[in-house]
């Protein structure tokens, strides 16, 4: 890793914020979910919307962490393999942030995966309805007429 404190401050501050990100994101998750599994699409129009401000700032930090791997030399590395690039102090200060990402990651999935299994149901719940309402036959229009 390069040595550049002010750039390792900036990716360990960046690191920080990505996992208080996924935090609030996990929650948008959570929400999703429970509107979906209870029949509220209303509420869920309204959660996306909430959503995309903390979206956005999730992909700006995304873009921090990426352009500060890029100035410590540590781009396209795994999380494990950066703190084998750190020295002990950087080490013992990046790695409890790490380990709170990768559990808010964790979280997160399998959040997005609840609320994504929901949904589904919910289509498919809709697609059956849709199936048994009466069929109209369509009118032909020739356009080209």
């Amino acid at each position: 890793m390069n040595n550049n404190p002010e750039a390792f401050k900036t990716y360990l501050s960046t690191m920080t914020d990505l996992a208080v990100s996924l935090r609030k994101l996990r929650a948008t998750e959570d929400h999703m979910t429970e509107a979906a599994s209870t029949n509220h699409p209303e509420q869920l129009d309204e959660i996306v919307k909430h959503a995309q401000p903390e979206l956005l700032h999730f992909r700006g930090l995304d873009l921090k962490r990426s352009q500060c791997e890029k100035e410590l030399g540590i781009e396209g590395l795994g999380l494990t393999d950066i703190i084998s690039e750190c020295d002990e102090a950087q080490s013992d200060r990046l790695q409890p942030v790490l380990s709170e990402l990768i559990r808010e990651l964790k979280l997160f999935q399998e959040s997005h995966d609840n609320a994504d299994r929901i949904m589904k149901i919910r289509l498919l719940d809709v697609n059956i309805a849709l199936q048994d309402l009466p069929q109209k036959p369509v009118a032909f229009h020739d356009t080209l007429a």
